[in-house]
């Protein structure tokens, strides 16, 4: 899909730049007709809508999946950021390892584990000139960890190079935790 493509999608796009993509963010035209489909069958029929809804999660799932080259049953589908990060930071906490974070992480991927208890190692990486080089440099020094970041840190913009984090963790036999929210 290019670009202009994808910004027909938003409406909003002709009217303004909107650049905060957190908590709220703007509808593109598929997912408002999706939208408008249930309401319009679940105002007609709920029941039939309720018992269709276990389908369309399994086929979310299956072509999410492919989009990120997994498998479905390695997809769990939450209905915010912060119920995920808690589920998944609760499956992790099994582990008999340090959390570890960059002071450009998103604070509700980090509140799972402080309420868990569990207080992680925080590594400074926003004022380095490649936070991800500065974070594996410095994961090469610890014990196997989970790493928990954010894709795209909250206040810089900055963006982890995931594959290559992935492969510094990996190498350190660590877990890593992304909040690919952004």
């Amino acid at each position: 899909m290019d670009l202009d493509h994808f910004r027909r999608q938003f409406p909003i796009t002709e009217t303004r730049a909107y650049l905060f993509a957190g908590a709220i963010s703007p509808a593109a035209r598929d997912v408002r007709a999706a939208a408008d489909r249930w309401s319009e069958r679940w105002t007609y029929d709920p029941l039939l809508e309720f018992w269709a809804f276990e389908a369309e999660l399994e086929e979310l799932r299956s072509e999410f999946a492919k989009f990120i080259r997994a498998e479905p049953d390695q997809i769990v589908i939450a209905d915010n950021t912060s119920r995920a990060a808690g589920l998944a930071a609760r499956l992790l906490s099994t582990q008999a390892r340090e959390i570890v974070v960059d002071d450009t992480t998103y604070p509700s991927s980090i509140y799972p584990w402080l309420v868990m208890g569990r207080q992680p190692i925080y590594i400074p990486t926003y004022q380095a000139e490649d936070p991800t080089a500065e974070l594996s440099r410095q994961l090469e020094q610890m014990p196997p960890a989970v790493v928990v970041i954010s894709h795209v840190a909250p206040l810089t913009g900055y963006r982890h190079d995931i594959a290559r984090l992935a492969a510094s963790v990996r190498a350190q036999e660590g877990l890593l935790f992304v909040d690919a929210a952004q």
